[in-house]
């Protein structure tokens, strides 16, 4: 049986498919849950009499404390009475946004949010059974704030939510009327884990995975927690608001640091990529910071965090303004349409954390409207880029097949009868003349031919030192032959840098068989190593017969006679490092055969 195969673009409908059964499987049990509890009423309360802040009696109604604002005024007391009777058994819910709360009943407490510290700290549903209240009794309540830096409508969502009956019914309502949201954050996370699924997949194949890609998935992990975790329902699902406090705390920390990261691995010129790099370790010493202050109890939750993001702020602006100068100086072509959504989702981030830093409240559209947007970009991109890496491991799966061919090909035309027969007999006659040179040519010629049957069994790159040694071998054996007629000059300027084996000896076979050798007189090879600001460049120069260029294009005799040594060294260095061969000729001057490799391959 073969085995099962899905093509990356069928992965589209996969996931919409297993959405849509998600979302059918949601509003079904909706409507299965309204159904079983049909009889179960929950009914929102309003409270009426008067208030007092600061201690002072001003008798003002319960109306106009809508303008009071949290985070100036760090004490209300509220006196008045329930619009509706509660009864026995029944239970009160209600929300606090940050502030400690005290409920008296007729003078008598009811109910407490604790520790004063932990309660403004701390973003909330509880609920209690107060017992029987009629309208007719004197309600009082006590709310307090952490002044400066609370967020400024806290009061007033409190007695904006204020509910008597179930609070299962209660946080089947709220689920309800946040699904679209629920969806949302579950599609953000979803993209955002399949594409650490597909990159950890395609690193296994030995595609190569971006940087950005990985911090790509690990952002949208992070931003469909930061989507999902909404105090008006996360509450009744977890159950345990100080551990969803401390998971929101960690998912907005992460979030920021993960979009300065990604921000910065986009960065590919070496000049920009340090401080960018540096901004980055910037962020997370910031965020570290703000860590050690609220532990330390020198700055409470929903200050500390708030306090360093105008620094965020201008960190994320300043990684913005890095990333674009990066684009606009480089040469290399970039992932425009990712990058534009990387530095959009930034942008709604930071107005977001405008808004925090004024209201002390996140309002989330510009949060969740960024996330979707980045998410759709990044779900086809990724599709796209995973076809594309497959097609590329198919091809260069051919392509290694046919080097591995072709490299054994050119090993085993060089040692070919003729030449082991002229090695051979130069060697014979030294014998002769002259024993100890004979003896050293044995053992170059030993050298030659261990360097031939190593780069058969090897596929991995060879140092510019390793494979210049091997053509001073072959060097040596002919000029066994042409004696003082060859002349070969070793100018090496940059030697610590590798390239695939055998890449440099056939441009000297071809410079020595089909240059000098056609020359009358002393012929000179010359073999050059430098660097620039690009990469690395070999060139092999002649000063011998040289060719036509046009005539190696149309003349099938020369094509053949360099097939072996030109056309075989160029695909290996354009498959194996991304490098190029050139090939510059003049009949009667010589000829220059220029390898480049790439700096960032080197």
């Amino acid at each position: 049986m073969g085995k099962l195969k899905i093509k990356p673009a069928e992965w589209v409908n996969i996931v919409l498919v297993c959405t849509m059964l998600i979302f059918l499987a949601i509003m079904g049990y909706r409507y299965t849950a309204d159904s079983l509890h049909e009889t179960d009423q929950t009914l929102q309360l309003d409270f009426s009499g008067v208030y007092t802040d600061l201690g002072e009696e001003n008798g003002l109604s319960i109306d106009a404390s809508e303008t009071v604002d949290a985070a100036k005024v760090n004490a209300v007391t509220l006196k008045g009475h329930f619009d509706n009777d509660i009864k026995d058994g029944e239970e009160l819910i209600i929300y606090m946004y940050r502030i400690n709360v005290e409920i008296y009943k007729n003078d008598e407490v009811i109910y407490s949010s604790g520790d004063a510290d932990t309660a403004r700290n701390t973003i909330m549903w509880d609920v209690f059974e107060p017992g029987e209240i009629l309208s007719t009794d004197e309600i009082t309540i006590n709310m307090s704030s952490s002044g400066k830096g609370a967020y400024s409508m806290a009061y007033r969502d409190f007695l904006d939510n204020i509910y008597c009956g179930s609070a299962y019914n209660l946080a089947l309502t709220k689920v309800k009327d946040n699904i679209l949201q629920i969806v949302i954050a579950f599609l953000v996370f979803l993209v955002g884990f399949s594409m650490i699924i597909t990159e950890f997949a395609l690193s296994i194949m030995s595609i190569t995975v971006p940087k950005e890609s990985i911090t790509s998935g690990l952002l949208l992990i992070a931003g469909g927690i930061g989507i999902f975790i909404d105090y008006d329902y996360i509450n009744f699902i977890s159950g345990n608001p100080y551990v969803v406090d401390l998971i929101d705390y960690i998912t907005i920390s992460c979030i920021f640091f993960l979009m300065v990261m990604h921000l910065a691995s986009y960065i590919r010129q070496e000049k920009y990529k340090w401080l960018g790099e540096a901004i980055t370790c910037a962020a997370a010493i910031i965020i570290i910071i703000s860590y050690i202050m609220q532990m330390m109890g020198v700055s409470e939750k929903n200050t500390s965090i708030g306090n360093v993001f105008p620094i965020l702020i201008l960190i994320v602006a300043a990684e913005i303004g890095l990333l674009i100068v990066d684009i606009k100086t480089g040469k290399k072509r970039r992932r425009v349409i990712t990058i534009t959504a990387s530095i959009l989702l930034a942008a709604f981030i930071m107005l977001e954390m405008v808004y925090y830093w004024f209201s002390s409240r996140f309002i989330m559209y510009f949060f969740t409207a960024g996330f979707v947007w980045f998410a759709i970009l990044e779900f086809f991109y990724t599709i796209r880029e995973t076809k594309r890496g497959m097609q590329k491991a198919k091809a260069a799966g051919r392509l290694e097949l046919e080097l591995e061919q072709n490299k054994t090909a050119m090993l085993l035309s060089q040692i070919q009868p003729h030449f082991m027969n002229n090695a051979i007999a130069s060697v014979q006659i030294l014998c002769k003349e002259d024993s100890d040179k004979a003896y050293e040519a044995l053992g170059h010629f030993a050298k030659f031919l261990r360097g031939n049957m190593n780069s058969i069994t090897s596929s991995e790159l060879v140092s510019y030192l390793s494979e210049l040694e091997y053509v001073k071998n072959f060097v040596y054996l002919q000029k066994l032959r042409y004696e003082e007629e060859l002349q070969v000059v070793y100018d090496t300027q940059y030697d610590d840098f590798y390239l695939p084996a055998l890449s440099v000896q056939p441009l000297v076979e071809n410079a020595i068989r089909y240059g000098v050798s056609q020359k009358e007189g002393v012929g000179t090879v010359t073999i050059r190593s430098w660097r620039e600001t690009s990469g690395v460049y070999v060139s092999v120069e002649d000063d011998g017969a040289g060719f036509d260029e046009e005539q190696l294009k149309n003349d099938d005799a020369y094509t053949h006679r360099f097939h072996v040594g030109i056309a075989n060294v160029k695909k290996r260095l354009a498959a194996k490092c991304n490098g190029t061969l050139t090939v510059e000729s003049r009949p009667g001057e010589g000829t220059r055969a220029t390898i480049f490799l790439p700096d960032e391959l080197i």
